[in-house]
């Protein structure tokens, strides 16, 4: 596992034990429902259309962030996707989202395929 997504893991999982950790402070009986998500992009061109999505989304808030998360994004590919979604499970994580970055309805049929594999 890269240091990023070493880093990436551990920031969910230190997030979620916190979580839990404030739910017991404050006495509460009922577990924390514990939810993140991602930008995705898997089929055809993934990698060119996930980055542009991120950055036409994100511009708004400022183009150097913008440029900066879009560099960044990593869930393109099938592979990676199913390595997120078991770390992710591993730390405690209850729901995931997927966030399409494209309107092509076959994304629907490579994201199924993913969770099916796993």
């Amino acid at each position: 596992m890269g240091s990023a997504r070493l880093a990436a893991r551990l920031q969910g999982d230190q997030l979620f034990r916190a979580t839990r950790n404030a739910w017991t402070t404050a006495r509460r009986t009922d577990p924390p429902r514990c939810v993140t998500g991602s930008f995705v992009a898997l089929g055809s061109d993934a990698e060119p259309t996930l980055r542009s999505f991120v950055h036409r989304y994100l511009e708004v808030m400022s183009p150097a962030f913008a440029k900066a998360v879009a560099d960044a994004v990593t869930l393109y590919t099938a592979d990676r996707l199913a390595e997120v979604l078991r770390s992710h499970a591993d730390t405690g994580c209850d729901e995931f989202i997927v966030v399409p970055a494209t309107s092509d309805p076959t994304m629907l049929d490579h994201v199924t395929a993913v969770v099916e594999s796993l």
